[in-house]
């Protein structure tokens, strides 16, 4: 998906949108910055909402139903994806929406899931929190494939000659950026 394809989704959605919010139009126009007229056009299709509006949209009323069942859940992956193309962002916690996503790749410290209706990645910390979106995958596996700084090993011990600090700290950047692949299961 790209920015026009997603604005001419939002312009599809516009008026689904507000029936299921139960708003007239000019109560819509209002919500959206925009005037009653403009509005209309839109649910015409004689007008665009163009990124901006689309954004307002779907940030304001990004819990509806209309917007998850198109878009496979909330649209701020999708919006973070086409506004950042890829680049890394620091993120919230991950907190719905599992049933959209299906887990392709998990390391120890990073999974890459993939949205079952648009089709866009998200990578994800262990700890849930969204680093980057990208509808190309290859644009985060250069993230998730880098190596997490290892520990530093304590000082071995004079007194412990048998000390084996590779196996006291088995978590090295070798082991961290092989990824395996994981069997196709939901996740959030």
């Amino acid at each position: 998906m790209d920015r026009l394809t997603f604005i001419a989704r939002c312009d599809t959605l516009l008026k689904l949108i507000r029936a299921e919010a139960g708003l007239t139009q000019e109560q819509m126009a209002y919500i959206l910055g925009l005037s009653k007229k403009t509005l209309v056009d839109i649910e015409k299709e004689r007008r665009s909402l163009g990124w901006m509006g689309s954004v307002v949209l779907c940030t304001l009323f990004q819990d509806s139903e209309v917007l998850s069942g198109f878009f496979g859940g909330r649209p701020d992956d999708i919006i973070m994806a086409l506004a950042l193309e890829g680049k890394a962002f620091s993120y919230h916690h991950v907190r719905s929406g599992r049933i959209w996503w299906t887990t392709l790749y998990q390391n120890a410290a990073y999974s890459i899931q993939q949205n079952i209706i648009s089709q866009h990645y998200r990578l994800l910390s262990q700890d849930g929190c969204r680093i980057a979106s990208s509808f190309d995958i290859d644009d985060l596996l250069p993230l998730f494939n880098k190596p997490i700084s290892a520990p530093v090993p304590p000082p071995v011990s004079p007194t412990t000659p048998d000390y084996n600090a590779a196996a006291a700290h088995p978590s090295t950047p070798d082991n961290i950026s092989k990824s395996t692949p994981m069997k196709r299961s939901d996740h959030g």
